[in-house]
């Protein structure tokens, strides 16, 4: 019980944060020796993150809403135009995952890939965030960046490139403030959430049942640990720079390959 809080809490504080969660969880269970979670716990992560990002970007959601039925009529609101450039970026992400998952998904979670993929995504945050002074507003986003970011969100299945860490750096690099570079990548998530979410439902539906009030106690937790993060990050972004977290994850990945050299 105390290794899946562990790894619960692990995961709800880095998912929100540049930082790659994925990672971090690989690393924890070989330092502390734990086990590997269960379907059922990824699930209830999931549906941990998944509810942060529905409450917190609920404005979005519901413009998104509204605007279907324009889009029936013809007529596509600014609304329905940001979600449309949602799943134009979801596209590579969704190809390149099936690929990677059912050929590559082993050979990527080595140590070695880990820790160079953080150290370079996190020198390229740093340096994209400091040097990007154009400041265009997700509004002004065309479908052809969309698609470009997307295909920098592909990176993101190296575990340690960071889903958040990649697209924030091509949103900066395309001239976006971050504040929009960040709203568009934490919209660009709830697909990839969503669809993890319901294939791990279905090898979780064969879990025992007892399993069940222990998951509902973790997903309130992760929703809880997750709202606080994503608030508090959002609320960084808006007097900050990206820094301290590519600095962090610079670090990370220092001490990711010291622990591949023994």
């Amino acid at each position: 019980m105390m290794e899946t809080f562990i790894l619960s809490f692990v995961q709800a504080v880095t998912e929100f944060l540049p930082v790659s969660s994925t990672a971090h969880l690989i690393v924890l269970s070989h330092v502390f020796d734990i086990a590997e979670m269960g379907r059922l716990t990824e699930v209830t992560l999931h549906l941990g993150t998944l509810g942060v990002v529905l409450v917190y970007f609920r404005r979005d959601i519901q413009e998104g809403f509204q605007g279907l039925g324009g889009l029936f009529k013809g007529h596509i609101t600014h609304g329905m135009h940001r979600w449309l450039r949602v799943a134009c970026a979801t596209i590579p992400v969704v190809i390149a995952g099936y690929i990677v998952h059912k050929y590559f998904g082993k050979e990527l979670r080595s140590f070695q890939v880990m820790g160079w993929s953080s150290i370079v995504f996190g020198t390229l945050l740093f340096f994209v965030d400091k040097n990007s002074y154009a400041q265009k507003n997700i509004e002004l986003m065309t479908y052809k960046e969309a698609f470009i970011i997307g295909l920098f969100q592909v990176i993101a299945l190296i575990p340690g490139a960071s889903r958040l860490g990649t697209t924030l750096i091509t949103a900066r690099f395309l001239g976006y403030d971050r504040i929009s570079a960040a709203r568009f990548s934490f919209l660009l998530s709830l697909p990839v959430v969503i669809g993890a979410a319901s294939l791990m439902l279905i090898d979780a539906a064969t879990e025992e049942a007892q399993s069940m009030m222990g998951s509902l106690g973790m997903l309130l937790l992760s929703f809880v640990l997750g709202y606080g993060v994503l608030t508090g990050f959002m609320a960084w972004l808006r007097h900050r720079t990206l820094l301290p977290f590519a600095i962090y994850r610079i670090l990370f990945g220092i001490y990711v390959l010291w622990m591949a050299s023994f």
